[in-house]
């Protein structure tokens, strides 16, 4: 009786542990349900994008993601599109129990698009995110950064001294320089235009730097730490540019904070 014990012990365990599984994930398709039933009265697009996610409706993600939007990670992997940023996402499913929002801000003076910077919790982890939002197309989001939450160093005195290098070397007008100091290799400028990636690109774009009547300073409205390689920054330019920027600063191999992503919609 003894040696039957053990495997009897193990296969109602396992019984108990498929129930279990299976009442977990009937509950998950109930909140799906229930979910749909009321997303075309869901106002907030977050959680619509929520509920979309945690129900495997990926295509219905259309509503969230136009033609011209862009999805970028951290190894600065662009996914362009539509098609390409639901089929990225179909590849990793993931369910969202919450979905949050940190700082949001009018990116332009006629208001058609926000800077948003939130995240949302899984089972296992919290992940940040950064978002353009475009309010003249149906609030679909133009652009998306999504990055795991790690709580580390706090690197904000690092990130401010090499704004101040930007700055520097923007009213130096010297564009060359300032994208190899300030920007990865691989980093993408996002603006009303084509994404633009690296830097021999994004130096041509920023020949009008050069003019020597350009002048502008950068002022951070919020800067979030989402890991120690990893920061988030939403501010506003003044000088001959007036609008609103964004900013991914990501820490390299050798410790030095560059900009991954820079966008002025």
């Amino acid at each position: 009786m003894k040696k039957l014990f053990i495997p009897l012990m193990l296969v109602l365990c396992m019984v108990a542990g498929c129930k279990s599984e299976g009442k977990m994930q009937k509950t998950a398709v109930s909140k799906g349900e229930e979910c749909l039933k009321d997303v075309s009265n869901i106002v907030n697009s977050n959680e619509k994008w929520k509920c979309w996610m945690n129900t495997n409706f990926h295509d219905s993600l259309q509503h969230i993601y136009g033609d011209t939007s862009i999805k970028v990670d951290a190894s600065g992997t662009v996914a362009a599109g539509t098609d390409a940023i639901i089929a990225l996402l179909k590849k990793k499913p993931f369910a969202v129990d919450s979905i949050y929002t940190i700082k949001k801000v009018k990116a332009d003076d006629r208001h058609r698009f926000d800077y948003e910077i939130g995240g949302f919790i899984t089972a296992n982890a919290t992940y940040s995110h950064l978002l353009i939002w475009n309010r003249s197309s149906d609030n679909i989001r133009e652009f998306e950064f999504i990055a795991k939450v790690d709580k580390g160093q706090n690197y904000s005195i690092e990130i401010d001294k090499r704004r101040a290098r930007w700055v520097v070397l923007c009213n130096l007008h010297d564009a060359a320089r300032l994208v190899s100091e300030l920007y990865s290799e691989n980093a993408v400028y996002f603006s009303h235009k084509p994404v633009i990636i690296g830097h021999e690109s994004i130096t041509q774009e920023y020949q009008y730097m050069n003019d020597p009547n350009y002048q502008l300073t950068l002022h951070p409205i919020t800067v979030q730490m989402v890991n120690e390689n990893l920061a988030y920054e939403i501010g506003q330019c003044k000088g001959t540019y007036n609008g609103k920027y964004m900013l991914v600063w990501q820490r390299d191999e050798q410790g030095i904070w560059r900009i991954l992503v820079d966008s002025n919609i």
